[in-house]
């Protein structure tokens, strides 16, 4: 692993192996989400949908395991979400732009 804690929020694939393929791994894409406790879809149209965020910008949206939330729920759950206040990006150490903290291709 490459880092210590999993900072995903949820994962969306188009495809999920169910085969391990990488010689460094230990298991499953699946396995690796449930003990992480993170939710996914599986069998979408990825590709749909990269098209659709490109034209309309970021949707908001809810994901539920809980099969008891109606549907009115889950859209009111994605209503009253908000970017704000969320913290996206975490550098440890701190960036800033422009500083030439990347690295450069030739």
């Amino acid at each position: 692993m490459e880092s210590s804690v999993c900072h995903l929020g949820g994962i969306i694939v188009r495809d999920l192996s169910c085969v391990v393929s990488n010689y460094r791994s230990v298991k499953t894409v699946d396995q690796y989400c449930k003990e992480q406790n993170v939710i996914g879809i599986s069998d979408l149209d990825t590709r749909s949908l990269t098209k659709r965020l490109r034209e309309t910008g970021c949707l908001v949206g809810a994901l539920s395991t809980d099969a008891s939330k109606s549907d009115e729920e889950l859209v009111e759950a994605a209503k009253n979400w908000t970017i704000v206040g969320k913290d996206l990006l975490s550098v440890r150490g701190g960036y800033e732009e422009g500083k030439g903290q990347g690295r450069r291709r030739r």
